[in-house]
């Protein structure tokens, strides 16, 4: 498998993801060439199902995490041997926290990069309130390994398991979801359509290519299909979005595809694809103060607060502000920093937003419709006073 993975980035691959990695490896056979039974979880009755027992002998078993050190080590051999960027490894586990950390190394070795948080998708959804997302972030900060040099923490909002963001969390928290991925520290994991805005699309029992739900039977299988999510990505408006020439596709076409789609809000400023773009690129352009990171809640509002140098700005705080419930909210920032004055800038704000990139606002009255989202920059290098008239 090693010389599997050299062959792979001799070719340029620069990382893996290692897919359902817990299962790499279960307990030997007893001297009577048995396996234990494992424990019944009590979650179901049904004896095919994954949650029908506890899997302490087949999953998360120490010759795993050892075998994530390993191809971790070739990943760090090639790189000083032919240079270029860090090679990476990511890990999808969905273990208790406390197994997941240890796929980051184990204090002597690094592990993987990027031992996914999937804690976006398993802790929170529609009716999940600004506390909650507030709890869930610091759940996985406050969790990571302290004895461990360089390990960065990563977000994850979607994956081709799980239904999609904008099914999940409901078409007008689109942009909030990206824009708190893309705010916080470390690795923001984006799947593929959640850029645009894509939904879950119906899929019949006819069309079902998934095989957990084509085992399941034409009356269960919207339960255990992973298909929605999976529908061919959306370019543009031409037939079958653009994906494919072929008369037929892997799984349909969304019915909404001549709307959404990347040609179509590439050239419209206001779309969900530009607000993606317009995080990712201050993304690039701040120079972040590492572990600056402030999160606080008012109401329904999220807040995340960085600091760093923007351009001129020597030092500014980037706001990042999502208002998750069904009213209006004010919010006066100097609350949290008393020393605070002057205005902040819009930066970037979502498509629902009547406020404008470059706009700017009293930093003592900064008022955010429901479901709006929007980021501000203050520079706190220099104070201003604002004079109401």
């Amino acid at each position: 498998m090693k010389s599997v993975m050299r062959f792979w980035l001799a070719k340029g691959v620069i990382g893996y993801r290692i897919d359902a990695v817990p299962a790499l490896f279960e307990v030997a056979m007893d001297a009577d060439g048995q396996y234990p039974d494992e424990p019944l979880s009590g979650n179901t009755n049904d004896p095919d199902d994954p949650g029908y027992t506890i899997h302490i002998y087949t999953q998360d078993r120490n010759e795993t995490l050892d075998m994530v050190y390993q191809w971790r080590a070739v990943m760090d051999e090639f790189q000083q041997q032919h240079g270029g960027k860090e090679r990476i490894i990511m890990t999808e586990t969905y273990s208790p926290i406390e197994i997941v950390m240890k796929y980051y190394g184990n204090g002597t070795v690094p592990g993987a990069q990027i031992p996914f948080n999937f804690h976006f998708i398993t802790d929170l959804g529609a009716s999940s309130n600004a506390e909650d997302f507030q709890n869930t972030i610091h759940f996985w900060i406050d969790h990571m390994p302290s004895n461990l040099n360089s390990v960065v923490p990563n977000w994850v909002a979607g994956n081709h398991d799980q239904h999609r963001v904008a099914s999940r969390f409901g078409d007008d928290m689109i942009d909030g979801m990206n824009m708190i991925l893309l705010s916080l520290p470390g690795v923001a994991v984006t799947y593929n359509g959640e850029e645009i805005g894509m939904d879950d699309v119906w899929i019949s029992y006819n069309d079902t290519v998934d095989p957990a739900a084509c085992n399941a039977g034409p009356d269960r299988y919207q339960y255990t299909t992973r298909d929605p999510e999976r529908t061919p990505f959306q370019w543009d408006s031409t037939k079958n979005s653009g994906f494919s020439s072929g008369n037929h596709t892997w799984l349909p076409i969304s019915p909404n595809y001549t709307q959404v789609n990347v040609e179509k809000e590439l050239s419209d400023d206001s779309s969900h694809l530009w607000v993606y773009r317009n995080m990712t690129a201050l993304r690039r352009a701040v120079i972040y103060k590492p572990l600056s990171l402030v999160t606080f809640t008012e109401q329904n509002v999220l807040v995340l607060r960085r600091s760093g140098q923007y351009l001129a700005c020597q030092t500014c705080y980037i706001y990042t502000m999502v208002n998750l419930g069904n009213d209006p909210v004010t919010i006066d920032l100097s609350k949290q920093e008393p020393s605070l004055a002057g205005v902040g800038i819009y930066a970037v704000v979502s498509v629902s937003s009547k406020h404008r990139i470059g706009e700017v606002v009293s930093v003592n009255h900064v008022a955010i419709e429901s479901k709006e989202a929007f980021v501000l920059l203050v520079d706190v290098s220099t104070t201003y006073e604002v004079i109401h008239v």
